[in-house]
């Protein structure tokens, strides 16, 4: 059985989205499209499942850096 790398690399814990560094975001950004390549080549129920996490992923991210919506409490 072939094991890929991004099989195997951890995406970094998102317990605290505001927190996530430049370079944890482009990390994040880089598994997703590494992936997405991944996908249009050969595609599986697996790397699509793994497409879709890091996908999730990365929008969570993102929606939390780009929210303008003000907090009051």
């Amino acid at each position: 059985m072939v094991t890929y790398i991004a099989d195997e690399t951890k995406a970094p814990q998102i317990e605290n989205p505001e927190k996530i560094t430049a370079k944890d975001l482009a990390e994040m950004v880089k598994q997703m499209r590494h992936n997405q390549r991944r996908c249009q080549r050969n595609p599986t129920p697996e790397k699509l499942a793994t497409l879709e996490s890091w996908e999730r992923k990365v929008d969570a991210v993102v929606a939390v850096l780009t929210d303008t919506q003000m907090k009051l409490f």
